[in-house]
């Protein structure tokens, strides 16, 4: 688009200049901007080729043999409140696994305990007596030595691989809520300044870049006047496709964290 942009400009001074109402130089600055912006747009498609490679590999293919990635780089909407999203970090897997981890401790724990009892044999059987040549049922009762081995060992042991596990849990949340924090504000403020850009200051440039085009044809405006609208029009819109890709990139973190989408995408028209 900005390319197409470039070259219209070009024209408009080359027409200038044929008329004889210009210096030439200001036909070789437009034609220094369409060839910086040529460079951009060349720059841009080797970017995209790369970023296709790169997703192919994602499915096990080394050959990009898609035409196109469908998808929106719009920015649906804000999410939730961050109070909402906070509770969302107990779906990470990491938290997840924790949590399963800590389960299985406490059932360490538990049969660690339950060792502390010894197990009690019971025999019994016929026997004969020699001295008066008789037989009698005789029964044993064998308990191992010390009668009550507590097995405190092993209940320290396990007790302290729970309690370290427990604290790793915690650990985690933490870093994990002041990431989802951290990512949260990145996509507040992305947001933001993307609908700022599209509703109101990109408008407004394309507006004052084709009146000052309109003007310069006329007469009414310098070529650099022009230039300069025409340069302020190019950075909001790339800043604007800079905005979209950094909500994107927080809000794909933050889905991370939470292990839940927490945007509905395409909802806008």
């Amino acid at each position: 688009e900005l390319v197409t942009i470039a070259e219209e400009v070009l024209q408009t001074v080359s027409e200038r200049v044929k008329a004889g109402k210009v210096s030439p130089i200001e036909e070789t600055g437009a034609r220094i901007g369409l060839a910086s912006s040529r460079v951009k747009l060349a720059q841009a498609r080797l970017g995209l080729e790369a970023a296709r490679k790169t997703l192919s590999l994602t499915w096990g293919s080394e050959t990009a043999d898609f035409e196109r990635a469908e998808g929106r780089l719009d920015a649906p909407s804000i999410p939730p409140d961050l109070d909402r999203l906070i509770p969302l970090v107990a779906q990470n897997p990491d938290f997840a696994r924790l949590e399963k981890e800590i389960e299985e401790l406490r059932a360490n724990l538990f049969l660690e305990n339950a060792k502390r009892i010894p197990d009690l044999t019971v025999s019994g059987g016929a026997r004969r007596l020699n001295e008066s040549d008789d037989t009698a049922f005789v029964m044993g009762l064998s308990v191992p030595l010390p009668l009550f081995d507590r097995n405190q060992g092993g209940v320290e042991e396990a007790r302290h691989k729970l309690d370290k596990a427990k604290r790793a849990l915690e650990a985690a949340r933490r870093n994990m809520v002041g990431s989802l924090t951290e990512r949260y504000g990145v996509l507040s403020s992305a947001f933001e300044e993307a609908e700022s850009l599209k509703t109101r200051i990109i408008p407004d440039a394309r507006a004052a870049f084709e009146g000052t085009r309109e003007g310069y044809q006329l007469g009414k405006f310098g070529y650099l006047f022009m230039l300069d609208a025409q340069r302020i029009l190019f950075d909001a819109e790339i800043q604007h496709l800079d905005a979209l890709t950094t909500y994107h990139q927080a809000l794909a973190d933050i889905e991370r964290l939470t292990g839940s989408q927490v945007i509905s995408y395409g909802v806008k028209p």
